[in-house]
């Protein structure tokens, strides 16, 4: 493995490790904003890297952390992984905008960025809010339209912060998504 797929291979850990970590902290605090929220950590890494890197990812976390909320909370494991698994990979379909994101992010045209990253979040809390229903169906509480709008504003806010102030947050010196031409000229910056 070459130095750059490390460095990628790294950052995608930390990222899983910390939400590993607030899914068992917000276990413990509110059960009641688990999934949506406990997943904060992983949202810049999706708009970095996109969904064909992280869909994988996503799965590990989805089952690691059906896992230990059903030991913590007591709770059925198979709809618990279910629900994870489900949710992980709702946030992880972020990352089919992820092109376009880097693509107007690197020619820094903002109100694309803007309408791509609105269209990213809108589509995502819709897909949340039927995960809610089927969870209600279910008689599930690891999920609350509260703990969605708390994710979409953070979506919102975090990442048009990073595109606007800080754009390395989100676009990689080797994105895979900008052309030949691009890349070298973000490289030489």
């Amino acid at each position: 493995m070459n130095q750059v797929t490390v460095k990628n291979i790294k950052e995608i850990s930390i990222a899983l490790m910390m939400t590993l970590l607030l899914t068992v902290i917000i276990c413990y605090v509110r059960p009641e904003l688990l999934l949506p929220v406990a997943m904060l950590p992983f949202i810049t890494t999706i708009y970095r890297y996109g969904f064909s890197a992280l869909y994988g990812v996503s799965i590990l976390y989805g089952v690691i952390a059906g896992i230990l909320t059903s030991i913590i909370l007591k709770q059925d494991m198979t709809i618990n992984i279910f629900m994870f698994v489900a949710a992980s990979l709702i946030l992880c379909a972020c990352g089919f905008f992820t092109k376009n994101i880097h693509r107007t992010v690197n020619n820094r045209r903002m109100k694309s960025v803007w309408l791509n990253i609105v269209t990213a979040t809108v589509c995502s809390s819709l897909a949340f809010v039927g995960l809610y229903y089927v969870s209600m169906s279910m008689n599930y509480a690891l999920i609350s339209i509260q703990s969605i709008i708390y994710l979409e504003v953070y979506m919102l806010l975090s990442v048009l912060f990073s595109a606007y102030q800080y754009p390395i947050l989100i676009l990689t010196k080797r994105s895979p998504f900008l052309s030949s031409k691009e890349r070298s000229k973000l490289l030489n910056d």
